[in-house]
């Protein structure tokens, strides 16, 4: 619509916000209005994605602090049942060593409590070695007789190890003296 006023030409410009085609002003306004929704959908879906990764990357992190954890109580578990071993160890090399003066060691295998309760029958092969385990990993005990100095106290020593053959994951080693052990006469 344009009136003119003293040769001053007014159309509804002012009321379309300056520009003389309301449709293409409708279709920009529509436009701009779109634009955000989707800028904002998209950052919201940006966000989501770095929260997720944050997240997760906790939940890494967490796990392997548990796994190192729980690894080193186990290791102390293994540490401490090494010692309680080696005492035992040393505790029977006295023991043998009062019953028989000429003992000089054993492979000791400590029994599980499973094994204890079942009957096992004496090893057959001559072998000093005493119980068994099964699996890859097992308890060994060595027990020594150190040579006594001149009349001296003997020296038992005994090491107590857990893990395979070719491997052991815990070793520990104790030694006491006793005194020398009476010949029978």
């Amino acid at each position: 619509m344009t009136r003119t006023t003293r040769g001053i030409r007014r159309t509804t410009e002012r009321q379309c916000g300056g520009h003389r085609n309301a449709a293409a002003r409708a279709a920009r306004i529509a436009d701009t209005m779109d634009r955000p929704c989707a800028q904002r959908r998209g950052s919201v879906l940006l966000i989501t994605l770095i929260l997720t990764i944050v997240v997760l990357l906790v939940i890494g992190a967490l796990t392997q602090l548990y796994r190192l954890h729980a690894a080193h109580l186990e290791l102390t578990a293994l540490r401490v049942q090494a010692e309680r071993y080696a005492r035992a160890g040393l505790e029977r090399g006295e023991l043998l060593l009062q019953a028989d003066p000429a003992f000089r060691g054993e492979l000791w295998r400590p029994r599980s409590d499973s094994e204890s309760r079942a009957p096992t029958a004496p090893p057959e092969d001559g072998d000093s070695t005493t119980g068994s385990h099964d699996g890859p990993e097992q308890w060994t005990v060595r027990i020594e007789v150190l040579a006594p100095e001149a009349n001296g106290p003997v020296t038992l020593r005994a090491t107590a190890a857990f893990g395979n053959a070719s491997e052991s994951r815990v070793r520990l080693t104790l030694e006491r003296r006793v005194p020398t052990p009476k010949r029978p006469e």
